[in-house]
């Protein structure tokens, strides 16, 4: 219940619907009205969620929310998917010296509003300007605002375990650079910048910058340079998406590794 001083908030700035007033929301102390309006000149509208058929013969769908960006010109409107499962979380200086947990990982978060199946897709891995891919098969599902954490290997004994992961692989994060991609399949990625060279990719994210970072990157910029304390987060909790890593990711001091699984 909100009072005179309090609002009901929907949870991650807006982003989580789970259908569940009681588990959406939050109230009380700490939880004041905060009005905030569109940008200039935009109105962000739902227009619709469409669940489409991708094979007729065995009748599997993927359900995807659009939105209109309205502008002041109506011809110039564009439409674009509120796409569902993004790489959430960067961490790579697992039991390295300083750091807070033992292992590498890597978190996904699912913005959508369906539970999506991950069985058969892959997390790949590349060094900052490599071309050579490895990759952790995924199982199980992710559900619309939940995590699902991949424990990866670790650099030595120092920092605490980590919470149950979802599913766990043997890939070594470099802890300042690289390249991470979430592939909706098993195929190993080729190439140096696969961005432009295969249709199989749900989300990519280069992290590190400067002569020694990732060669290759969605929108600008690559994501800030993680190290052994501190990890590469998306914005608001997962929920910003904006396809450009440099403006979409944190990282730096007062963003150490904050691993969440689907428990969380």
């Amino acid at each position: 219940s909100p009072s005179n001083t309090t609002a009901d908030l929907r949870k991650n700035d807006g982003c989580i619907d789970t259908d569940d007033n009681a588990a959406d929301f939050v109230s009380g102390s700490g939880n004041p009205p905060n009005p905030r309006k569109a940008l200039a000149g935009q109105v962000l509208r739902r227009i619709a969620d469409l669940n489409f058929y991708t094979d007729l013969h065995t009748n599997t769908f993927a359900s995807f929310n659009f939105y209109a960006d309205i502008n002041s010109d109506i011809h110039t409107n564009t439409f674009a998917p509120f796409t569902g499962v993004v790489i959430s979380q960067v961490y790579g200086g697992g039991g390295n010296s300083g750091a807070p947990y033992q292992n590498d990982f890597i978190e996904l978060f699912n913005r959508g509003t369906s539970t999506i199946t991950l069985t058969g897709w892959t997390i790949q891995y590349a060094s900052a300007t490599g071309s050579g891919w490895v990759s952790t098969t995924l199982t199980g599902t992710i559900g619309p605002g939940r995590y699902y954490l991949v424990k990866q290997s670790s650099g030595g004994a120092v920092g605490a375990l980590l919470p149950s992961a979802d599913v766990t692989g043997t890939i070594t994060l470099a802890s300042s650079a690289g390249k991470i991609a979430l592939v909706n399949n098993a195929v190993l990625l080729s190439g140096t910048c696969p961005l432009t060279t295969t249709t199989s990719l749900i989300d990519f994210v280069g992290y590190g910058t400067g002569g020694s970072g990732a060669n290759c990157f969605e929108g600008a910029g690559a994501a800030p340079s993680p190290s052994n304390t501190t990890a590469d987060l998306r914005k608001n909790d997962g929920c910003i998406d904006t396809d450009d890593n440099s403006a979409d990711f944190v990282s730096g001091s007062g963003n150490p590794p904050n691993p969440r699984n689907s428990a969380s």
